[in-house]
């Protein structure tokens, strides 16, 4: 599990001062939780306000996005999440969207990679009423519920043929 952005980098900020990173995190631990309670092994990238960055590179973002990439293929697991919240400018933009087609050019996590990696924007921090909803645990933790779920469906699904 990804937990996207972390350290000085706070990811998107919602009008009301909520930080992608913060809500990403704790979605993330929460993910955890259910996926370990029933035997998933799981590898976090972080699971602090930390970023995996190295600390002389230049460009801290490219960094550790690089980083993230190749935990996902060093690792040898049999699938990958990173976990995000949306932005639009049109405020009233709402619900949720996972990207995965690996082809797909607007993303650095999905682009050559051979584990199956799904990019999980929640809910959009720049819609108030929804930021204002995923600062809520019940919401996390549903959301948390909701991705595990995914993850189990997949890994349990007959055409899921571990490397």
């Amino acid at each position: 599990l990804q937990s996207a952005h972390g350290g000085n980098d706070p990811g998107k900020v919602s009008s009301s001062g909520v930080k992608e990173k913060d809500i990403n995190l704790a979605i993330t631990l929460k993910c955890q939780s259910v996926l370990e309670q029933n035997g998933v092994k799981v590898i976090l990238t972080r699971n602090s306000d930390c970023s995996l960055a190295d600390s002389n590179a230049s460009n801290k973002k490219a960094s550790d996005l690089k980083k993230r990439k190749a935990l996902i293929k060093e690792s040898q697991i049999n699938c990958a999440v990173s976990i995000h919240q949306n932005s639009f400018p049109d405020t009233s933009s709402h619900g949720a969207q996972v990207f995965y087609h690996p082809q797909n050019p607007d993303y650095y996590l999905l682009r050559d990679n051979n584990t199956p990696t799904v990019i999980a924007e929640v809910c959009f921090l720049s819609n108030p009423s929804e930021a204002a909803m995923i600062t809520e645990e019940t919401v996390q933790e549903k959301a948390a519920f909701q991705i595990a779920m995914g993850i189990m469906q997949f890994l349990h699904s007959p055409s899921f043929n571990p490397q």
